[in-house]
């Protein structure tokens, strides 16, 4: 039995209409993805380069570097500087923010047409060829090297490179001297030399002060130098800075020229030539007085300097010479010497600042002492030992060799208690031929506390078998007071003690009974305690 058979015949007919059909849809479906693509992709070429306004004409360009100033007032549309910042705008990708390193190097490019004023900022980074921007529609861009060459290769850029900075010229005053003609090269990116063009000039003589200290400094030593002194058409002086030597001037204008060369070399990305034109006026000439003529040995003279701006430029002179340099300590509105004498007789005494110079004749008087004749059971330990190194070695060591910046408050007070030996005194030792020479310091019997001669901070708590417990006070000035044979201390490292305060407990280190080593010194020499006490504070 045949089954009916339901198959549906095809019909070649309906077949071939279906084609047609077919290319009809995909070409309507073609027609809208055109246009669809083409935004998505003009909306992803926009989304990674700058915005660039395509109708707008620009006529100048003005640039302002780092330090706000104008890097050059007006740059046509046709000139270099414009053609390297318009590169820099075509190009780079979006980002997010700029990195901190680059904000240094800030320059500001205003691009200008006839309707707006576009600013754009841009950030290099020292030493990097990565550069970052911002467009007026405050979008960020980074920039890689081969568009930045043409900038950080060219003399516009030089705020970006150290080497470019032009060396400095200061007055003993500390003024500083403008140039009057420069010719600077700098090392750029590509490791070549570009002349530095913008460059700060003096557009007229200028006058600076001095006080007859006549001296110059450099921020960068030049090669060579020559300085030419003119006054009128006489040349006083030609030569170098430590060489300056001039006449005693006063109220005069001298012509200055200075010519510093710096010489081109393969460790050094800079070379060029300076050359300064100015003029020097004397005012205020340095002056010199001394406290005394006629001090005493162990005493100290103060002299006090006027008009003097650089009080490392103060010479001393003497013959004989001094037992130690002199302490230089700025007061107010003047420098004073300190200046220790040890010698009996007379000593020349010179002191040089600059072209000043002053001479002092001194007639040093002899101190008296005492001549003491002392027992075994009197004197505790090594006196031979202390006297010949343990007391010289304490000063040489221990010495102020500057100012502190503390000054003496209230003065110097008598030592407390009984003197048993004074500044100058001799002893004649049971075990020796001969005295001994002149006590550099005094000994006092002293029960209990011994206290601070004048106020000061404590600068050092020691401890040997010579001098058993010690404290040292700085009072400033380069003034130090000692304080030896203590069987206790009460201060600490750093204090600051008035005149009278306790430091310490005498003891029998010295002297079969309580007593106290004290002695003072200004630099590396001992001078007498009397003086300190019996003389005002030497800044007062």
């Amino acid at each position: 039995m045949n089954r009916p058979d339901y198959a549906i015949p095809s019909n070649p007919k309906n077949k071939k209409s279906i084609f047609p059909r077919i290319l009809a849809y995909f070409g309507i479906v073609l027609l809208l993805l055109i246009p669809t693509y083409i935004a998505v992709a003009t909306f992803m070429m926009q989304k990674n380069a700058p915005i660039i306004t395509t109708h707008a004409v620009y006529d100048t360009l003005t640039l302002t570097g780092p330090d706000e100033k104008r890097v050059n007032a007006s740059d046509t549309v046709n000139n270099s500087l414009f053609a390297m910042f318009a590169t820099l705008t075509g190009s780079g990708v979006e980002v997010v923010s700029i990195p901190d390193s680059h904000l240094a190097g800030h320059y500001v490019a205003t691009m200008k047409n006839p309707d707006v004023n576009d600013r754009y900022d841009f950030y290099f980074q020292r030493g990097s060829a990565i550069c970052y921007y911002t467009t007026p529609q405050n979008k960020i861009f980074r920039v890689e090297h081969a568009q930045t060459t043409a900038f950080l290769n060219s003399s516009f850029a030089f705020e970006l490179y150290e080497a470019s900075a032009i060396p400095v010229l200061t007055t003993a005053a500390t003024d500083e001297v403008i140039p009057t003609m420069i010719t600077w090269h700098y090392r750029t990116e590509n490791g070549l030399f570009t002349e530095r063009l913008q460059k700060d000039l003096a557009i007229q003589t200028h006058t600076y002060p001095i006080a007859n200290d006549i001296a110059f400094y450099f921020s960068t030593q030049p090669s060579t130098h020559e300085v030419t002194i003119r006054r009128a058409n006489e040349i006083l002086y030609r030569g170098s800075f430590d060489g300056i030597s001039l006449p005693l001037l006063e109220d005069e204008v001298l012509d200055f020229e200075i010519i510093a060369v710096f010489d081109q070399n393969s460790r050094l990305d800079y070379y060029g030539q300076l050359t300064y034109s100015f003029r020097m006026q004397v005012v205020e000439a340095a002056r010199f007085t001394l406290n005394t003529t006629t001090p005493k040995v162990g005493d100290f003279l103060v002299l006090r300097c006027e008009n003097v701006k650089n009080a490392g430029k103060l010479q001393f002179h003497s013959e004989p010479a001094l037992p130690a340099s002199p302490i230089v300590f700025p007061r107010d509105d003047y420098v004073y010497a300190a200046i220790p004498v040890h010698t009996a007789g007379a000593h020349a005494l010179r002191v040089t600042y600059g072209t000043v110079a002053a001479s002092f004749t001194l007639d040093v008087q002899p101190r008296t002492g005492t001549a003491h004749t002392v027992t075994e059971n009197t004197l505790q330990g090594d006196w031979t030992q202390l006297l010949t190194k343990t007391i010289p070695d304490l000063i040489l060591q221990k010495g102020a060799t500057a100012d502190s910046g503390m000054t003496p408050k209230g003065g110097f007070a008598m030592p407390d208690g009984k003197r048993i030996f004074g500044f100058a005194d001799t002893l004649l030792l049971p075990e020796a031929q001969s005295a001994t020479d002149p006590l550099p310091f005094g000994l006092y019997r002293v029960d209990g506390e011994v206290r601070a001669l004048s106020a000061g901070r404590v600068l050092e708590i020691g401890e040997s078998d010579a001098l058993g417990k010690y404290v040292i006070l700085d009072h400033g000035c380069g003034i130090y007071t000692y304080y030896a044979g203590l069987c206790e201390t009460r201060v600490q490292v750093g204090d600051i003690l008035a005149v009278g305060d306790t430091l310490g407990l005498s003891s029998t280190h010295f002297y079969h009974e309580n007593a106290v080593l004290i002695m003072a010194s200004v630099g590396k020499a001992a001078v007498s305690v009397d003086f300190l006490y019996s003389d005002p504070a030497p800044a007062t």
